[in-house]
């Protein structure tokens, strides 16, 4: 997803959701600000 700084969510075409990599995510938040479904919380 563009909104993410490290690319660290990605699309699974097959099951139709983002997937976050917790591995790479680096807690920005940049996801939750842009997330337009409030689906996205970061702890």
């Amino acid at each position: 997803m563009e909104e993410c700084p490290v690319e660290a969510i990605t699309l699974d075409e097959e099951e139709g959701i983002a997937v976050v990599d917790e591995e790479e995510c680096v807690d920005c938040g940049a996801c939750e600000e842009n997330c337009t479904l409030g689906a996205i919380e970061v702890e």
